[in-house]
């Protein structure tokens, strides 16, 4: 829904999303992950900054963030590297 469909619906597990009011549709995003085919990083974060980020906008308390961002560097490989810069 980050574009509004010409025609057909739009559904994530089975939630129409294509007519739901914007409170709603912010709640299932919130819920809905993407990969963006391009790296879309922050030159100025960290690599664990940059996991952290979407945390950090829904209000995820800080000691979560950190337990989290450990866990999934962990789970890619990446943790060496968590204190870099993506660059």
């Amino acid at each position: 829904m980050l574009d509004q469909p010409t025609s057909g619906t739009v559904a994530v597990n089975g939630k129409e999303l294509t007519n739901v009011s914007p409170d709603e549709l912010r709640n299932a995003r919130r819920r809905i992950g993407m990969v963006f085919q391009h790296a879309n990083l922050f030159d100025s974060r960290t690599t664990e900054q940059n996991v952290a980020y979407p945390l950090e906008l829904v209000g995820t308390p800080k000691a979560e963030i950190d337990a989290k961002v450990a866990e999934l560097l962990e789970l890619v490989g990446l943790s060496k590297f968590a204190k870099g810069y993506p660059s």
